[in-house]
């Protein structure tokens, strides 16, 4: 997981549990068009319009705007466009993956329809636990990935939209499993804090024996919980690579007919190779067909206090199709940089390539040059495996946490209630009591909710026992309405609630 540390937030305790905005590219990519389907009804921002259950709908992007069609019929266009679902556990799915929440549609740089997911924290992690984690790992591995994932997401709460990828935590949508979903509900609610604020809350893979400290990974300010300490339990992940310093023996070919040998010619290591062009590709050779030459200098140096590489060199013979002399003779390219960012050499070579930055040799002595190092990962705060480790040696998570985040206090900030209770009702004005029974054979209607924090009455009066809490432009459906009270169905709750709360969308 890539962080960037922020100020922290401070965080006081609540029962009103949040809701997380993500914006949806990880699974879906850039597409100009999606395919959605709800598996119930969903209120939609066009009063007019109801997503039917079960029902297929494709949502284009036509000209800066989004078009929703269905059976091939356009209904309707719209700048933006928001679903919402009638009952809190329904899914939608967005290209065959299923979602929780309600949506906003957007049209992205002018091209691309990207959803944004608002999904409450709970659920989000029910989402991302699993992915971040093996799911089958020890339960107490599982927790510590619970609370560290959900102090992340919650310092996030007033930055901003977060994604669905490994720049944030990976969420997948409605992907639960069972273990999981246990340690999120075990841990419900609770966070890391350090002097009763939110730490940031990074893990990584594996620190290969050694935890790093911010300062050195990213070079900001050092925070007194993510300190550099020796790790026995992280399993010291090892790993290492090699590639030819000569990539492609041009002695051999021809540079004035390219086309003879270009299509056929591959470079001595594919995997390396292909990095490297998609990072030249990236920066200043957009779009152009590259082979890699030779990459004759590779080195990496000046280690950090957590025994981490900070510096490196690196050279790269290449060349370019289109780019030759005046008689259509390819010109050999050369990038070279010295004393540079260990981090720009990994990208060039690539993240899963260069696992971290805990280097044991660089052998440049042959024709190959071999790297061998440990970890995977930037090895500050958390090890994933080393929790696992920890776990199963009969650690709970409270002290594998602690363990990794030094001095650190594990708060509740919130506790869950049902999708439909709150602490901080709005009580309407007190009525008699007045029993309304739904009709039979009314057609049912559909509503929205105007306030906030709105209890749901077993009996029309607000003497009457709350059996949960409406929060605002949440879905209903109106069975009946009676004077100054309506009875509703919210998911599998019914009751009574006070009818200017709510709006009429048949």
């Amino acid at each position: 997981m890539f962080i960037s540390l922020l100020p922290n937030s401070r965080f006081q305790a609540q029962d009103t549990e949040p809701i997380v905005k993500v914006k949806l590219v990880n699974y879906l990519g850039n597409k100009s068009e999606i395919t959605i389907k709800p598996n119930s009804d969903y209120l939609t921002s066009d009063e007019n319009l109801i997503l039917k259950s079960n029902e297929t709908y494709i949502l284009k992007q036509v000209n800066g705007n989004l078009s929703l069609y269905k059976n091939g019929n356009l209904l309707n266009s719209y700048q933006t466009f928001s679903v919402q679902p009638v009952e809190s556990k329904s899914q939608l799915s967005i290209n065959n993956r299923l979602y929780l929440g309600s949506f906003d549609f957007i049209v992205e740089n002018n091209l691309y329809v990207r959803p944004i997911n608002s999904v409450y924290m709970e659920d989000y992690l029910n989402s991302v636990v699993p992915i971040e984690m093996y799911p089958a790992w020890n339960i107490e591995a599982l927790k510590t990935q619970a609370v560290a994932a959900r102090t992340y997401a919650m310092s996030y709460l007033n930055r901003g939209i977060i994604n669905d990828t490994i720049s944030y935590q990976v969420y997948g949508g409605y992907v639960w499993t069972p273990n999981s979903t246990k340690a999120v509900d075990e841990t419900k609610g609770q966070v890391l804090q350090y002097n009763g604020r939110l730490i940031d809350a990074v893990y990584s893979a594996s620190n290969g024996g050694m935890t790093e400290s911010n300062s050195n990974a990213w070079g900001n300010t050092a925070v007194p919980y993510l300190t550099i300490k020796e790790d026995n339990y992280d399993p010291k992940t090892v790993w290492s690579f090699s590639f030819h310093k000569t990539q492609i023996d041009l002695a051999t070919k021809n540079l004035s007919k390219p086309s003879e040998w270009w299509t056929s010619t591959k470079e001595a290591d594919p995997a390396i190779a292909n990095n490297i062009k998609m990072w030249l590709n990236n920066n200043g050779y957009a779009n152009k067909e590259i082979k890699i030459i030779a990459i004759p200098t590779f080195s990496l140096y000046d280690r950090g206090s957590g025994g981490r590489v900070k510096k490196g060199d690196i050279t790269v013979d290449f060349i370019v199709k289109d780019l030759t002399d005046s008689t259509g003779k390819l010109i050999p390219q050369r990038i070279s940089f010295s004393d540079v960012s260990a981090s720009k050499l990994r990208a060039m070579v690539g993240n899963r390539t260069m696992l971290s930055y805990l280097i044991d040799e660089v052998n440049n002595d042959t024709k190959i040059t071999l790297v061998k190092g440990r970890g995977d990962g930037h090895g500050v705060g958390m090890s994933q495996w080393g929790a696992k480790y920890m776990a199963d040696a009969g650690k709970t998570y409270e002290g594998i946490l602690k363990f990794y985040y030094t001095n650190i206090s594990i708060v509740k900030l919130y506790n869950p209630l049902p999708k439909t209770s709150s602490p901080l009702p709005i009580e309407p004005i007190k009525q008699p009591i007045t029993q309304i029974e739904p009709t039979k054979d009314s057609k049912l209607t559909y509503g929205k909710v105007k306030g906030s924090n709105i209890k749901i009455r077993q009996n029309a009066t607000t003497a009457s026992k709350s059996l949960g809490i409406l929060q605002k432009n949440e879905a209903v459906i109106v069975l009946n309405r009676k004077d100054s009270w309506s009875y509703i169905q919210y998911g599998r709750t019914k009751g009574y609630v006070y009818s200017k709360y709510l709006t009429n969308i048949r």
